[in-house]
């Protein structure tokens, strides 16, 4: 059995650094999420549960593309823009689910 390296943190197998070929796509993949979560927002009952992890994950990866002062302005500019539409379906995600608990709430009221 042959040991493998071990990262910065004791972990194996794992590469000291992250390459620059492994986040080139970070805005790409921060847009499409954040354009799933608004898109996840308007549909139907799953909907809202896919807008508030798709809003979370884009809100991460936007933050990740954002935070990278080599990359040119677009990558920046698109992190900065998948943030916001992130956090906007996310919150859109969670308003419908406090709309729907509130409406059981009442619901439960007038029955109980």
């Amino acid at each position: 059995m042959r040991a493998g390296r071990r990262g910065p943190d004791g972990a194996r197998n794992w590469p000291a650094a992250v390459a620059a070929a492994s986040v080139t796509a970070m805005a790409r993949i921060a847009l499409v999420a954040a354009l799933g979560a608004l898109v996840g927002s308007a549909l139907p009952s799953p909907g809202l549960f896919a807008a508030i992890g798709l809003g979370i994950i884009a809100i991460g990866t936007g933050w990740l593309g954002f935070h990278r002062p080599g990359d040119p302005g677009f990558r920046r500019l698109a992190g900065a823009a998948a943030i916001t539409a992130g956090a906007i379906g996310c919150l859109l995600g969670a308003l419908r689910v406090l709309l729907a608990l509130a409406a059981i709430d009442h619901v439960d009221r007038l029955l109980g």
